[in-house]
């Protein structure tokens, strides 16, 4: 429940959740101020999420290297 009021609260901030979205400057500055703002978000679910929903995401493979994960074939 506190992560839906906390995504109409931004929302109505920004004019737009895409809005708040896009307000970060980068990749790494949208992924913290996510896990900032929301419960239970951790870094791979930040990456789906903006993936799933369109906003630019440095690839699989990149990603993957930088947080010392083997990448998906």
């Amino acid at each position: 429940m506190q992560n839906a009021e906390t995504m109409i609260a931004l929302d109505r901030e920004h004019g737009g959740f895409d809005r708040y979205l896009r307000a970060h400057g980068s990749f790494e500055d949208t992924v913290a101020d996510l896990r900032r703002n929301f419960r239970f978000l951790g870094e791979r679910g930040v990456y789906y999420f903006l993936w799933g929903v369109a906003e630019p995401v440095p690839s699989h493979q990149e990603w993957s290297a930088t947080h010392g994960r083997r990448a998906m074939a």
